[in-house]
């Protein structure tokens, strides 16, 4: 009829009036067309009409989760990626925006917010709604009133009312209910979503879950392993006090005898402002725990060293021999390693016979600890001897020696130990070479 009538008018009216309509057709078009791209609902409204007569598939699955993938990809850390989630639900469902729900102890506290008010309330695990999808697995439609969810309404109406929710999206890892995005209002109400909108949902709820999740216990591992550094660092230093301390006992057991001796009297002056700075280095260290500490590499004579470790370990009662030689080390390090080595030299022997130490070169410097004391059996010494934790000592940490084998080796060197039970024990630590020169230049 619409055509009938439109070739009656061309023939009364004449042909100048095809180009006025021709005219006014395509205005009105580029109107129309002009208002679908304007208008989110008409969008989706052309968008749905199409995939429902058109297309066998309303989403390309594969499409969908290589665009979410790469959206995530492209985070970097925490709420970058909270908000990539919540902005890819949002488009791809046309919902007004969403809130990320994730678990913590008895409660899935909301972590992040697209285009929603804030949400403060956090939900219980008692709580109907997560008891529905702990169960069922499925996602919630705030839409269904049926009966068997009149309790998730109860307890939920509050936040469903002021959030506008459609749908709650549950997130599993690992087979457990982690978390769940709440998803505000759709922007077209009538549209009717269906199965492979719920597909998506849930396709895109499992690859979230495990990017959130892996986020989050890589988080946790960095704060364990700052807390396994702190401790491993503290007990190195109440290491090194506990050796400190061992120095400044035998002090006072001497004083009590000794202490009207000259010699004496400048003896322990020097041992306890020996025994002060090294302290104040220990703090500084426990100040400084997070930076990595480097060695303070220069020339130094290992005779001397080893003349103020014996001195730290056993005020002087330990007898040094061999010539100077020039080592390129770290004095404060190394003069560590010798207190350590006298002062279980000194334990293992039970003041049963001397402790030496011996200071030569051999195409590498050298400092030589020796014992006659109860010395190691062989499976000892090769399962576990420098094993951290691992002691003999009723009263001691298990790390002295441990703590001595990472010195050495991070100054290029070695330790090499000979001992057999009830016959002594021999400690002997390798180190570079400091150049023949190197002590007098």
């Amino acid at each position: 009829v619409g055509v009938g009538l439109l070739g009656e008018g061309l023939r009364y009216l004449g042909e100048s009036f095809q180009s006025v309509l021709f005219t006014l057709i395509a205005f009105l078009s580029g109107l129309a067309v002009v208002a679908v791209l304007l208008s989110e609902t008409l969008r989706r409204r052309v968008k749905v009409f199409l995939l429902k007569h058109f297309y066998a598939q309303k989403y390309d699955y594969r499409s969908q989760w290589l665009n979410f993938t790469q959206r995530l990809a492209a985070t970097r850390g925490e709420v970058d990626l909270y908000q990539a989630i919540l902005a890819f639900f949002s488009e791809a469902f046309v919902v007004r925006g969403g809130v990320l729900f994730w678990r913590d102890d008895e409660v899935l506290r909301p972590l992040a917010r697209f285009d929603m008010a804030p949400v403060e309330t956090p939900l219980p695990t008692n709580n109907a709604l997560v008891r529905y999808l702990e169960e069922t697995g499925r996602v919630f439609k705030a839409a269904d009133v049926s009966p068997a969810v009149q309790a998730v309404h109860s307890d939920n109406e509050d936040f469903f009312q002021k959030r506008e929710i459609s749908f709650v999206v549950p997130l599993f890892f690992e087979g457990r209910l982690e978390g769940c995005i709440a998803l505000g209002g759709l922007i077209h109400p009538e549209e009717e979503l269906i199965y492979e909108d719920y597909d998506l949902m849930k396709l895109l709820a499992h690859q979230g879950a495990a990017a959130v999740a892996g986020l989050r216990l890589s988080g946790q591992l960095a704060k364990e392993r700052e807390l396994a550094a702190v401790g491993r660092v503290s007990t190195f230093v109440m290491h090194d006090l506990k050796n400190l301390v061992s120095g400044l006992s035998l002090l006072v057991d001497n004083a009590s005898r000794y202490l009207d001796d000259p010699a004496f009297q400048q003896d322990l002056l020097s041992t306890l402002g020996g025994t002060v700075e090294k302290m104040k280095g220990l703090m500084v260290r426990l100040r400084t725990l997070k930076e990595k500490e480097a060695l303070r590499l220069e020339a130094a004579d290992l005779k001397v060293l080893a003349a103020a470790g014996a001195q730290t370990a056993a005020a002087g009662a330990v007898e040094v021999q061999g010539p100077s030689v020039a080592a390129r080390v770290d004095p404060e390090e190394i003069e560590k390693v010798v207190v350590n080595l006298v002062l279980n030299a000194a334990e293992a022997s039970r003041g049963q016979g001397a402790v030496k130490i011996e200071v030569g070169s051999n195409h590498e410097a050298f400092i030589r600890v020796t014992d006659s004391g109860c010395g190691m059996s062989e499976e000892f010494i090769r399962n576990r001897l420098f094993r951290p934790f691992e002691t003999t000592k009723a009263r001691g940490f298990g790390i002295g020696l441990y703590h001595c084998k990472n010195i050495v080796e991070a100054h290029g060197g070695r330790i090499e130990v000979k001992s057999s039970q009830g016959a002594g024990t021999e400690f002997t630590v390798w180190l570079p070479l400091a150049g023949a020169a190197a002590l007098d230049g």
